[in-house]
Order: C-alpha cells, then structure tokens, then sequence
C-alpha cells in the first residue's frame, strides 16, 4: 500500500495546538530557520499519528498491537510532498515508512508478542505533575539526567480522536493522547527548546485507561558527545523510552564588546558600508566589525526584521552607527536603496536562501535556478547600481566556499552556483571600471546554517573575518 500526502500549515497548527507542542521549530518560521533545518518541520509524534491512522483506515487491525517503535531519521517540512509506503504486514506485525523524495524520513514498526521495551525504570514516584509551559523549558544539557516529573494532558487533547479516528478507535483514545504527549514533553519540557525528537521504543501491553490524564517521565541517559538524552515514560496504558536530542544552540557572533578590543575606533572612518544580510551569521559579524571601526553601516534583512534590531541596538550602544533596511534579492535594488542616506563605497554581499536542503536527484534545476539568483542575478544587478550611482567607485566583497573544492554530499548545486559567481565577480571589474571585488573562499564556520548536533567546527569567524574587513575598507 503506497499513498501520497502532504501535511498543510492547517492541520500541523491544529496538531501544535492539541498537543500542546509549541516549540518553535514547529511553529515560528524566524526562529526555526536558526536551526539545522532552517523552515518550520512537521512534529514526529504527528507524522506518526498520521501513519498508524492511514494503515488503520486502509483496515490493518493494530488493537491487539503490544510494541511501537519508530524513527524520526529526517525532518518533515510544512507542506512537503511525501509518500507513505506500508510493506509487508501480517496479524502480527507492521512495518512503514514514509519517504520524502529519496531520503527514509520515518519508519515505524508495530507488533504483537515482538520483544518488548526495557522495563526496569521505576516511575511511580511521579508525583511532581506540571502543566504544559508557555514557552519551552531551557534546562542545563548537565542538568538533565534525571529530571523527572509527572506531565498532565495538554488542554484540547480531545482533538486527536478527530484528527486520528482510526488510530483512537484501535489503539484506545487514552494511548493516542499519551503518544501525542510525548511530542510536548520533549518539545516543550525536556530537551525543551533545542530538542529534537529522533525515535521511541514503547510497549502498549497495559489497559489503556480513559481517565488518565498525564504521563511519567524520567530521565535516564545522556551522553555529552552527541548530546543524546534519553527519556523513560509510562502512562495511559503505554511505556518505553524516548530517544531524544539536546541541539547546539544557534550560534551567537561575536560581541561588540569583544570586537571593539580588536579594531581601533577610527580604523574605517568615513566610509559607509552596505552589508546584504547583515542581520545575522557572518553579515552580522561584518557589521558590528565595520562599525566598532567607525564606519557608518546599513544593514539589510528579508525576513528577520527584529534580529536586523537586535543587532543595529548593539551596535548603537557601543556608540557605532547603524540603520537598517529591509531587502529583497528579488526586487530592483534601485527601488529598495534609495531611502539610503549616502550611496555605500563598500558593499558587503552576504544574502543567501537556505544552504542544506532535501534532494530529490542528482540535479535539482529549481535549487540551482535559485541559488544563481541570489548569488549571480541579483548581486550583479546591486553592484551595477551601486556603480552607476557613485562615479567615485566602490569596493565590495563577496563570500565564496571552500565547498567548491570540497563537494559535500547534497551541495552540487550550491557548489556550481558559488562557482559561477567566482567567474563573475572576476568579470566584473573589466565592465565596471570603478569597481573593486575580493572574493574569497571561506571555510565552514559556526553559523545558523551550519550548525549540528555534533560540535566539529573550531575556528573562529572572527579570525577570518576581521582580516577580510581590512583588506576591503583600504
């Protein structure tokens, strides 16, 4: 049995809402595109409700079901086609997935009489019930190992046996809520705010009580190198494990404070700078860098328009100069610059779609068809206006990537794109004679898009930075 279907923002905000999972990586898009996956994901539990309502409806009876296992092995982005492909199946025994183009996004295995779950977790001390948090707890990853608590039902718990009729009706309505409760304690309570659900372990070989109302948990492993942290749960007829993640943080630049011991206050007078993205990741750090300098800086945002003032209030109370301006690198860039109080000398060109994406072959002709318009169309569109409008000539840099040389898997059309680019802004200079492009080559630093769950990247970006400032603001 095979079927198609996409999760659409409706239903994925009416699953956050039952359940009570409002972690933002579900649920904000300015928030979620700090994270490795860059765009709001559908919840795991909710894609697994999903699955065992679609096979109990197809009439694959799981009441007499005793295991249920799942992985959650890539994310499930808000209105992605997918396909749900349920393989060889018995009385006993079913076994799913659901594909995502080329990539297993979630296999799920229910059972009967199979092996069951560890079972030597005593959770009957749970006496510490709370209540689904506003916002997502940020507990200590050092802290974390056994925590432990009873978490109560979330407040429209009733909607799932809307949601998932079939599922509700074979696996009891007090399991589906359990299960759906899982999602809230791990996105809501424990990792809390950067967790990240990979899998679950659990046996349903206990009544299903309809009164219950919460459900136990304790925390029973971590383990720092990969920042695993598993969970052990009991209630409303199931227990198991959860397997669970504690993600990096976003990454944080430099702060003005550190940066302004480096750079001299008058190093970059009378210059005004121009930074394409400069709201955050290394545009951000550019900023702050040519602003402790003394230069005048505008920094421009497409969707983060609170970050563009973090960053610009930052900058202020060091005593630089900042403005900010919204841009889009699908607009005329004469039109968006020109409330622009100078024309920028040095133009710093950081705007990029999201990097690390799911593909559905060896060449994706849209991604490449967008990355060249971020990189090529619309950077040689600003810099032939910023040429034409100040004769006296400017200076620009342009971040390439190492990735050229290095090829990771999935990044071919990243890597062209960027490539392309080099060959541009080489060419440049021959059209536009007063004109100045450096481009250089830059190795993976920590930034919102390159963060992961394993943390492998050392340098610092301000190393590479700093020096590229310099040469540029000459």
């Amino acid at each position: 049995m095979t079927c198609h279907y996409k999760f659409d923002p409706e239903s994925h905000a009416r699953f956050a809402s039952a359940s009570g999972d409002r972690n933002p990586i579900h649920t904000d898009a300015i928030a979620s595109r700090r994270t490795q996956a860059g765009a709001p994901i559908v919840h795991g539990i909710h894609s697994l409700l999903w699955m065992l309502d679609c096979i109990c409806r197809n009439g694959i009876d799981l009441s007499r079901a005793t295991t249920l296992r799942a992985k959650f092995l890539q994310p499930i982005y808000v209105g992605e086609e997918f396909s749900l492909e349920v393989g060889s199946y018995t009385q006993s025994h079913v076994r799913a997935r659901i594909l995502c183009g080329m990539d297993e996004a979630v296999t799920v295995s229910v059972g009967a009489n199979d092996s069951r779950p560890e079972s030597q977790f005593d959770l009957q001390g749970g006496d510490n019930c709370i209540d689904i948090p506003e916002a997502p707890l940020q507990l200590e990853f050092e802290k974390m190992l056994g925590f432990e608590g009873a978490l109560r039902f979330g407040p429209r718990v009733d909607e799932m046996e809307d949601m998932f009729p079939f599922a509700a009706a074979s696996l009891g309505l007090g399991r589906l809520c359990a299960l759906a409760s899982h999602s809230t304690l791990v996105g809501m309570i424990i990792p809390g705010l950067h967790s990240m659900f990979i899998g679950l372990d659990l046996a349903l070989d206990r009544p299903a009580d309809r009164r219950a109302d919460s459900i136990r948990f304790r925390v029973v492993s971590v383990l720092g190198r990969f920042r695993s942290v598993r969970i052990a749960v009991a209630g409303a007829g199931v227990w198991g494990t959860l397997e669970t993640i504690s993600r990096i943080p976003p990454s944080k630049q430099a702060s003005m404070r550190r940066i302004t011991q480096l750079v001299r206050a008058d190093e970059f007078r009378n210059a005004d700078a121009l930074v394409i993205g400069g709201s955050r990741g290394l545009g951000e750090l550019a900023a702050k860098i040519i602003a402790a300098g003394g230069a005048n800086v505008t920094i421009t945002y497409a969707t983060g328009e609170n970050d563009a003032i973090l960053v610009a209030e930052e900058i202020r109370n060091a005593g630089g100069k900042c403005e900010i301006e919204h841009y889009d690198v699908h607009l005329p860039a004469a039109e968006q610059l020109s409330k622009l109080g100078a024309v920028p000398s040095h133009l710093y060109y950081f705007a990029t779609p999201r990097i690390f994406r799911r593909k559905k072959g060896l060449l994706d002709k849209q991604r490449l068809t967008e990355f060249d318009l971020y990189y090529s169309s619309a950077f040689v569109e600003l810099v032939q206006h910023l040429a034409t409008s100040r004769p006296r000539g400017i200076r620009a840099f342009y971040p390439s990537t190492t990735f050229i040389n290095e090829r990771p898997e999935g990044l071919t059309e990243y890597a062209m794109s960027k490539a392309a680019a080099e060959v541009l802004c080489s060419d440049i200079p021959r059209y536009l004679r007063n004109v100045s492009i450096v481009s250089r080559r830059l190795p993976r630093l920590p930034t919102d898009q390159t963060s992961s769950v394993v943390q492998g990247l050392t340098l610092d970006p301000v190393d590479v930075i700093l020096p590229i400032v310099r040469e540029i603001q000459i």
